[in-house]
């Protein structure tokens, strides 16, 4: 939700707040700011399409790319 800007995050981060308080929140910020941190150092270091062509059994593979907020199963 943060990384999307959707505006149901201002409702969760009154929830947040409430259950963990402020340094719960900065804790939660950090985290998800630095989860965006190796993706992003991957791909400027030019690994990004280092995914984007997967051999399995001598069967060529592509993976389908997501879109934000979808989760692989």
């Amino acid at each position: 939700m943060t990384l999307a800007h959707d505006p149901d995050a201002d409702t969760l981060r009154a929830e947040i707040t409430e259950l963990w308080g402020h340094d719960g929140l900065i804790s939660l910020g950090f985290t998800i700011s630095a989860s965006r941190v190796y993706p992003t150092l991957k791909y400027v270091l030019g690994n990004g399409q280092a995914c984007s062509h997967i051999r399995i059994e001598e069967k060529s593979v592509i993976p389908e790319k997501m879109s934000a907020g979808e989760i692989a199963i």
